[in-house]
């Protein structure tokens, strides 16, 4: 049975002497995660343990130990072993750890809550499983507390005050999760307060976390609409994600209890069946899958035949075809007429590729003309008109440009559409004369560029060949130094301070601050502080573009994107100006004409939404380019070709396969380390770049890419890789330089960290405040729901929070994209001001009532409102708030 520390929230010991040199130790403790179980095969070999299978049997006393996260332990220990056990606790556990007597209660088990909810509607008796999810203790506070309060829950009629409801068990089980431990048997007075509206960009869908050990229930998560919420209908969908015990990636080797069978068999949640439906394919990658309330599981497939005619394919392909219709888009409610579409032919290369298809420059990119694209750019809220939109519309898929002088568009010229898709973006065909959905993924705008490590290896590689290396190296060094320069300047300098907070989310005002000395301003400072030490751990060189202003850039320039898995996947190229195209900014026109595309040259990429980098430092630009690699698709001729009435039985079959042999994050770490030791064309880098390029396509190809084997694994790690339990080396390559630095200048920020700490610690606001209870009631309410949040996102401090940096997203939330909408930092983001707009509000209102009709006549945004005539009583309420956050009293 295995704990991880990470997961201890609190533990408690009682010792009893038995004797001269022994001792009773009873040891009670709580944790975030259920245990995980290993066994030893019962063989002659040095098999490392296997994880024990956990069946979903209630009954069982193994069942309802695995999913406890409430544990007592009794033992003996002489008086060496003791002292050198609690020495071990106190160095590796960072939860409370207190020395408590227990009187132990027996809590008698019924069935009487079940019962009696059974009536309710089927919304709030999920709301019950969500707490009941929490383990024993929240089933515990629900049988000792809900019969108490049912004069709150139900109205006079008789009737059960939903809303009632769901508020008391969406804070009952906010405050269990902030607290596990036990520690106050008492429910907060907010348990009743109204529950925080959701941002209107997005929709709330329960969720469900399926472990080896246990169903672990969540209220609404936070996610961005589709297609396919808008069809089935938010509250006939319940998003499941397969996870360990401590919500990182699911183990593979308990695929077969826990995934394949829930996937064919569905679940049930409290009365209700939910069958498994399908996803998007980045929701498949990161393990998760939508399914939907029904008793006959058949009814699925005939509402996939509804939405489309897919072609027999094999199942990976066939269900990523489904999954365009749970992409996650923008709420615009555009819709659009099939008769305002024209499909046009693509582009192709009078060249072949090795399977003999020839190469198509066009691939998943059309047109759109520049009235439509004016009004989605208006519904974005975008101050210019974007120049490409990625869609989902009907059956197609890909990119937009604008073209404003295509006669398509020209009723003079019988053109009367609104978008023209070529044949190569149509990926299923939709039977419907209604006006559907138009979404927009995204509009295109420019970005920063990280130079990442294999980009870094690769360049470096290149340029060693062509003698400019020295030149790459002093390059790659100042701006190292430049960015070190940035990131200290705000801790500093007062003036780079605030320069640097108005940069990042804004929750407060800070340009209309009374005081500019914020430097030591401990909240104000904590944002900053996790900014730097973000960028500091981060061995990345940014170059970000501060406004929008156009430039037209000609000359040499390098192309790459991501993932990069040979030395030919950065192209150098000549930008021409061709005034004609001038309407196009932020984004890449490649040529249409050649051999090959420069897209597919690149990784193997395409137009149908592909991010490409496009850089022109003079330090990083070479005057030839290597042979690009051979992208052909593999044949999948082999693979079972399945029918949407096949498809429910194929596909969780397909997700079992994928689960195990999935190895795309094994062969890029073991690419990384060839690759510092070798050139990009060594036998050994080329085969696992190859292995990559079949493995990063797995998912919708359904084609794995074979086992790491023996010889291709690394005996040694790169010292900067952080494999901790791992042999490590270290060389002369620019890598290995350029983390030396950023990790000294990361040390010296959490040193300068610590000290900054040590002062405020000094400092003498509000010691002589007069703290009031409904001071703490108020501030208990705020940071409950600050540290339930922290919880959630797990993230580490409150700096890390409100400036949006995280420096270490851990389990479900590491995979996901850190920039963008529906992103975790911009979800975050949107919570954050969520709870600073609930206790913001409640202040104006107690200060100045008729705030928001003053707000209104200003034309003043909410968070940049502020009340002119300070009164005393304002600045000591801050002052207690103050004193209770540092803990002074």
């Amino acid at each position: 049975m295995i704990f991880k520390y990470q997961s201890f929230v609190k533990l408690s010991y009682d010792i009893k002497k038995r004797t001269v040199n022994s001792y009773d130790i009873k040891l009670t403790f709580t944790t975030k995660h259920s245990p995980m179980f290993f066994a030893k095969p019962e063989t002659n070999g040095d098999e490392s343990f296997i994880r024990i299978p956990v069946k979903n049997d209630p009954n069982e006393r193994f069942y309802k130990l695995c999913r406890s996260t409430s544990f007592q332990l009794c033992f003996c220990l002489d008086k060496t072993d003791l002292d050198a056990f609690f020495f071990q606790l106190y160095s590796l556990l960072n939860c409370p750890i207190i020395s408590q007597s227990y009187t132990e209660a027996k809590i008698e088990m019924t069935e009487v809550l079940d019962e009696f909810v059974s009536e309710w509607p089927w919304k709030v008796r999920y709301y019950v499983e969500v707490v009941k999810s929490c383990g024993f203790i929240g089933s515990f506070f629900l049988r000792s507390y809900l019969f108490n309060i049912m004069n709150f829950l139900y109205d006079a009629d008789g009737s059960l005050n939903e809303h009632m409801a769901k508020m008391y068990l969406t804070n009952l089980n906010e405050y269990l999760k902030n607290d596990l431990s036990w520690a106050n048997m008492d429910l907060p007075e907010y348990i009743f307060n109204d529950m925080v509206p959701k941002a209107e960009r997005y929709e709330l869908i329960k969720t469900a976390y399926i472990t080896p050990t246990r169903v672990i229930y969540t209220f609404e998560e936070t996610t961005l609409n589709s297609r396919g919420f808008r069809r089935l209908g938010i509250d006939n969908l319940l998003l499941v994600k397969f996870r360990d015990d401590t919500l990182f990636n699911f183990p593979p080797d308990d695929v077969n209890e826990t995934i394949l069978n829930n996937c064919q068999d569905g679940i049930s949640i409290a009365g209700r069946h939910f069958y498994e439906f399908g996803g998007s394919s980045s929701l498949f990658r990161d393990f998760g899958t939508y399914f939907y309330a029904t008793n006959d599981k058949s009814v699925i497939p005939k509402i996939w035949k509804q939405w489309g005619n897919f072609k027999v394919e094999p199942a990976a392909k066939v269900a990523a075809r489904i999954g365009q219709y749970f992409t996650s888009a923008k709420i615009l409610e555009l819709k659009l007429n099939q008769s305002q579409v024209e499909l046009i032919d693509d582009f192709y290369s009078k060249s072949t590729d090795s399977a003999g298809n020839p190469y198509c420059f066009s691939d998943g990119v059309g047109l759109i003309s520049q009235k439509f694209a004016e009004i989605i750019s208006k519904k974005l809220d975008l101050s210019y008109i974007a120049s490409a939109f990625q869609i989902r519309y009907a059956g197609y898929k890909g990119m937009v440009s604008v073209d404003p002088t295509s006669f398509y568009f020209d009723p003079e010229c019988g053109g009367n559409f609104s978008v023209c898709f070529r044949n190569s973006q149509k990926k299923f065909d939709v039977i419907d004369n209604e006006d559907l959905d138009f979404e927009v993924v995204q509009a295109s705008a420019a970005n920063h560029a990280s130079l990442h490590r294999i980009f870094v290896i690769m360049l470096d590689a290149l340029a060693k060949d062509q003698g400019k290396q020295e030149i790459l190296h002093n390059r790659l060094k100042e701006l190292q130094n430049d960015a070190f320069n940035t990131i200290l300047n705000p801790l500093i300098d007062n003036n780079a301070f605030i320069g640097k907070l108005e940069k990042l989310p804004k929750y407060v005002p800070v340009s209309r601050l009374k005081s500019k000395n914020l430097m030591m301003e401990p909240f104000l400072r904590s944002m900053v502080e996790a900014d730097a030490l973000l960028n500091a751990s981060n061995d990345e060189l940014k170059i970000k573009s501060q406004n929008r202003k156009t430039t037209i850039k000609k000359g040499p320039v390098g192309v790459t994107k991501s993932p990069i898995h040979h030395a030919g996947d950065i192209r150098f190229l000549k930008a021409v100006d061709i005034p004609e195209l001038h309407h196009l900014i932020d984004v890449v026109v490649f040529p249409s004409c050649g051999a090959r595309p420069v897209t597919d040259e690149i990784g193997g990429g395409d137009l149908d939404g592909d991010m490409y980098v496009v850089f022109w430092d003079p330090a990083w630009l070479l005057e030839k380019n290597v042979k690009a690699a051979d992208y052909t698709s593999p044949s999948t001729d082999k693979l079972e070709k399945v029918d949407l009435n096949k498809l429910q039985e194929a596909f969780p079959k397909f997700r079992d396969k994928y689960t195990k042999e999935n190895n795309i994050e094994k062969l890029d770490s073991a690419h990384l380390a060839h690759l510092i030791l070798h050139r990009p064309d060594h036998g050994d880098c080329e085969r696992l770049a190859k292995k990559a390029d079949i493995a990063v396509n797995y998912f919708k190809s359904g084609l794995p890419a074979g086992r790491l084997q023996d010889h291709e694994k690394p005996g040694h790690w790169p010292k900067f890789k952080g494999a901790r339990h791992e042999p490590a080396f270290a060389s002369s390559h620019i890598l290995f330089e350029l983390h030396e630095q950023s990790d000294t200048f990361y040390q010296l920020i959490r040193i300068a960290q610590k000290e900054a700490l040590k002062q405020r610690e000094n400092r003498n606001i509000g010691r002589n405040a007069h703290i009031t209870a409904e001071d703490r009631d108020e501030f208990e309410q705020y940071k409950n729901k600050i540290e339930t949040l922290m919880t959630k996102y797990q993230i580490k401090s409150e700096g890390e929070l409100f400036a949006n940096a995280f420096l270490e997203l851990s389990g479900d939330f590491k995979s996901q994209k850190r920039f963008g909408e529906g992103s975790v930092t911009s979800i975050v983001q949107e919570k954050v001001k969520e709870i600073f707009k609930e206790f913001r509000t409640k202040i104006l209102d107690k200060f100045q009532p008729n705030w928001n009709f003053d707000r209104e006549q200003k034309q003043i945004s909410f968070f940049n409102y502020q009340i002119m005539n300070v009164k005393e009583e304002m600045v000591s309420l801050a002052k207690r708030y103050y004193a209770i956050s540092e803990g002074i009293f």
